[in-house]
Formats: C-alpha cells, sequence, structure tokens
C-alpha cells in the first residue's frame, strides 16, 4: 500500500498490471483519459513494449528512458544531461514513458496523469 499513497501524495493514477488482471478482454477495451502515461517495472516486464503499443493506440508521443540514457557502446549519459534529455522530450502535452530511473522519477512522475506498473512473476519476465 506504501506505493498507493506515494502515487496519490503526486496526485496521479495508479494502476497496477498483473498477469490475470490484464487479459486479452482488458486490454482491448483499454480507455484512458490521462495525457502523461508513465510505465514502469522491473526488468523483462515489457514496459517498453506496452509503452510503445499504448503511445500508438492512444496517439501520443513515445519516450523510452532506456533510448535516452544509454549512448552508443553501451556509455552512460551523466546525470546531467539524461535529465536535461528528458525535460526536452516531455516537453508537449501527451506522452507516454516507459523506464524506471530513481535518478529521474522526481522530474517525471509529477506531471504523470497515470503512472502504470506491470507487476509479473519472474518466470514470466525470464
Amino acid at each position: 500500500m506504501k506505493v498507493q499513497k506515494i502515487f496519490k501524495a503526486l496526485n496521479c493514477c495508479y494502476v497496477k498490471l498483473s498477469h490475470e488482471k490484464f487479459s486479452n478482454r482488458s486490454r482491448k477495451n483499454f480507455r484512458t483519459t490521462a495525457k502523461r502515461i508513465v510505465v514502469i517495472g522491473t526488468s523483462g516486464t515489457g514496459k517498453t513494449f506496452l509503452g510503445s503499443k499504448l503511445s500508438i493506440i492512444l496517439g501520443m508521443k513515445f519516450v523510452d528512458l532506456d533510448d535516452i540514457n544509454w549512448l552508443p557502446g553501451w556509455k552512460q549519459r551523466s546525470d546531467e544531461d539524461f535529465i536535461e534529455c528528458i525535460k526536452k522530450e516531455l516537453s508537449c502535452d501527451e506522452w507516454v514513458v516507459s523506464g524506471n530511473y530513481s535518478r529521474a522519477n522526481k522530474y517525471i512522475w509529477p506531471q504523470a496523469d497515470m503512472i502504470t506498473w506491470i507487476d509479473l512473476p519472474l518466470f514470466h519476465c525470464l
């Protein structure tokens, strides 16, 4: 319940997706009034996949934090450059962001209308 309190304090919608709750039926009927959506979860849960599909369905800009964070040769951007790039990407009114970087959450989450946490069992992520 601690996670829900954090999202409530940020004044945004909290949605937790699990394998059982996000069935084919619910995917077909998915509608939202949210204009700024963040998709988070552990590695391998499908954050980028879900975020990109949501952005297409909803007609919003898609931002993948992994694409911003990693430079050619798997070199990581500096914190300052990373945050500046994020601010630039999120300057529009409607977007879907995938990724969960603790160093960036304080800049992204307060702007979000909806934060979606993908909570899948480990064997689904491998």
